[in-house]
């Protein structure tokens, strides 16, 4: 991630990042190329020995392309799977999102506001967003069961139980989490790192005698 991305990302474990109120993210997505090993074995592709030719999805992005490629030689040195990159303008990659024209595809979400369900409600059944194809009736009717309980613990409980469901069915492999890459001047006062990046001019102020370089 360090040489990757370089911008302090952390790998994640689900796909909820920290930082909702009340929430406790799972963790439970894991680097380890062993039982990859494993599971490859067992999925009959020995060592990578037949696996069918696959390909990442990227829309065109110098850090996509870094990440699609960092995959890429993970992959053939702990797989032995040789995969392509195929790149593509935004709204043909729209298209082929839409369309499940995939095998494997990169993408990201910026949840819309502070709650776990910002990020796990896309992957329900009848999400508009939700271009895995991915469905799962318990998932679904774990995060309606959320949404009529007026108990925020029970609550986050489901919610956590949907994204444990999430993670283990693995229609997506959560790789890191976003962050926010700026300077700031130790001039500048009033200014605080938050989870939605939002930051108010009337709170900020500038400390006197200290010059803006």
């Amino acid at each position: 991630m360090r040489n990757v991305l370089r911008g302090d990302q952390r790998s994640a474990t689900g796909v909820t990042p920290p930082g909702f109120p009340g929430y406790q993210p799972v963790e439970i997505a894991r680097y380890n190329p062993e039982k990859a090993r494993s599971l490859l074995a067992e999925a009959g592709y020995p060592g990578g020995t037949g696996f069918p030719p696959i390909s990442i999805l990227i829309n065109t992005s110098e850090a996509h392309r870094s990440i699609a490629e960092a995959i890429q030689q993970m992959w053939r040195q702990e797989l032995n799977i040789f995969v392509q990159i195929e790149n593509q303008e935004w709204k043909v990659y729209l298209q082929s999102m839409h369309q499940h024209h995939f095998a494997i595809a990169r993408n990201g979400w910026v949840a819309g506001f502070l709650d776990p369900l910002a990020v796990l409600g896309i992957w329900k059944s009848d999400s508009s967003l939700n271009d895995s194809g991915w469905r799962n009736p318990q998932f679904d009717a774990l995060l309606q069961e959320a949404g009529v309980t007026g108990d925020p613990s029970l609550r986050f409980a489901k919610l956590h139980q949907a994204e444990e469901i999430l993670v283990q069915d693995a229609p997506l492999l959560p790789i890191y989490w976003y962050t926010r890459v700026y300077l700031l001047d130790p001039a500048v006062t009033g200014w605080h790192a938050n989870i939605e990046d939002q930051h108010f001019v009337q709170f900020l102020d500038l400390q006197p005698g200290i010059l803006l370089r």
